[in-house]
């Protein structure tokens, strides 16, 4: 196998990359817009070698939580999936029950405390 054949493998192989991070944007941006629709959206993310987390999430002007939905994953092929154990709560009270966890279990939700400290401080704001 020649020095061409390869590169030309490698550039088709960044090509189906390119193809697969554009896909997941335009998935990401319509699951934004779908959310929004007149209510307060915050985006929490947890970045790691091997897994990456995404959380999108939003209340209403109370401070209620109207819908969460999580991507978590690595490749291409990960999808947001609605987390419906905190729908209905208050932002307040799950920033500070996130916030009191124990050191080991609170990374685990690092990018929901950093989504809900985003809509506490634009609640606060709008007041």
């Amino acid at each position: 196998m020649n020095y061409t054949n390869i590169f030309l493998i490698f550039l088709f192989l960044m090509s189906l990359q390119a193809l697969g991070a554009f896909i997941q944007v335009k998935h990401f941006r319509k699951v934004m817009k779908q959310m929004h629709q007149g209510n307060n959206l915050a985006v929490g993310g947890k970045k790691k070698i091997f897994n990456s987390e995404y959380i999108i999430m939003t209340c209403n002007n109370s401070g209620i939580i109207l819908d969460v939905r999580k991507m978590a994953g690595m490749t291409i092929f990960a999808r947001f999936k609605q987390q419906s154990e905190i729908i209905g709560k208050n932002i307040n009270e799950m920033y500070e029950y996130y916030k009191n966890l124990s050191m080991q279990t609170k990374g685990r939700y690092d990018a929901y405390t950093q989504a809900l400290n985003i809509l506490k401080n634009r609640i606060e704001t709008n007041i």
